[in-house]
């Protein structure tokens, strides 16, 4: 599986940043998606120690060969405090799964109101994150999902701009050719 993010209409390997406990003083490296604070929250998975080791800051994921392994406690999934289920990264060598795809999805929503997304085919929502803006009236929050792409799908998300106007874009992913299809961001009147 590849780990890649999608953010301004571009896909790119995704990054994994170092984390030393304060406690234990223990490296690792985890991929974040979204922001923490009060009206926001991210996702985040855990590179197994086992795996990945550095000692750089940071950990470029342009391999083909990772594998999400599901993180439970007492037989329970561990999930964070807004349900997403926690996973670790593991490397994985089976040539079935190289063109799956963890997509950090990071829908462009700043300067846009009402902002949703809808996906369709081979393509599961497994975690959500999301970003903002502190504006007088308050933070204006967006999605950003985290998704699991297992053949061709299509995303789309839309929104309001400052002009009042439905903005959409759609983005399509062709599964055997490894292929992208990065609409232009459309615009239209909006009707209440």
């Amino acid at each position: 599986m590849k780990i890649l993010r999608l953010s301004n209409s571009v896909i790119s390997a995704a990054i994994a940043d170092k984390y030393i406990d304060s406690k234990t003083n223990h490296e690792h490296f985890n991929i974040n998606h979204g922001a923490r604070g009060p009206d926001t929250w991210r996702w985040f998975a855990c590179l197994h120690d086992m795996y990945f080791k550095s000692k750089e800051p940071q950990i470029v994921l342009d391999n083909d060969n990772y594998e999400l392994d599901p993180v439970s406690r007492n037989g329970e999934p561990l999930t964070d405090t807004k349900g997403n289920q926690c996973y670790n990264i593991v490397i994985d060598n089976d040539p079935a799964h190289k063109n799956d795809i963890l997509l950090l999805w990071t829908i462009p929503g700043r300067g846009y109101d009402n902002v949703e997304y809808d996906v369709s085919g081979s393509v599961e929502v497994i975690g959500a994150g999301s970003l903002g803006k502190s504006r007088i009236e308050g933070t204006t929050s967006y999605p950003a999902p985290v998704l699991l792409i297992s053949g061709d799908c299509t995303l789309k998300w839309e929104g309001i701009n400052s002009d009042g106007m439905k903005v959409t874009q759609v983005v399509n992913y062709e599964y055997w050719n490894t292929t992208w299809n990065i609409e232009p961001i459309e615009s239209e009147d909006h009707d209440d």
